[in-house]
């Protein structure tokens, strides 16, 4: 797959206010996608926050 003809996206996210729900479980890897998923809502103009929960068993109980 080269990536051509793929689409140039510019999501709008002003004026939104998202949740990013993550697990304590695996720090390492939570904390990479943590920053990765706040890096992009903030390029959208999203304003998001943070909740963390134990496991993945209470990730529905977070959002």
């Amino acid at each position: 797959m080269s990536g051509g003809g793929a689409p140039r996206l510019r999501p709008d996210g002003r004026g939104l206010r998202i949740a990013v729900v993550a697990s304590l479980w695996h720090a390492e890897v939570m904390d990479a996608l943590i920053a990765g998923a706040a890096r992009t809502l903030r390029g959208a103009g999203a304003e998001s926050f943070l909740v963390r929960v134990p496991g993945a068993f209470e990730l529905p109980l977070g959002v």
